[in-house]
């Protein structure tokens, strides 16, 4: 397995906080390999977090979230099935919890 990624940080004065774009390379035992790539999305002051991501495996992961007193973040994502996987399951949901000690 092997990721890149970098955080930029938005203009001064700018709704857009920080864009922080990723590439992910996954080895998978009797599977093909997985690519991803898509970006994180950090909007006034970390208050609105937006991410998605493409897979190589045909499937979307989409994710919404929130910061509250920089230090608890909350964020809610969906991924779609994968095209082998569709007869089974419409896709999955997650919700992920953050705390950040100070």
């Amino acid at each position: 397995m092997a990721s890149a990624g970098y955080r930029f940080a938005g203009g001064e004065g700018s709704a857009l906080s920080a864009i922080e774009p990723k590439a992910v390379y996954r080895g998978v035992e009797n599977y093909r390999d997985i690519f991803d790539a898509g970006a994180n999305l950090e909007f006034f002051g970390s208050r609105l977090l937006l991410s998605g991501m493409y897979h190589s495996t045909n499937s979307v992961t989409l994710g919404a979230g929130t910061t509250y007193k920089n230090q608890l973040s909350i964020l809610v994502q969906y991924t779609t099935n994968t095209s082998d996987l569709q007869n089974y399951s419409n896709g999955e949901a997650e919700i992920s919890l953050r705390y950040s000690f100070k």
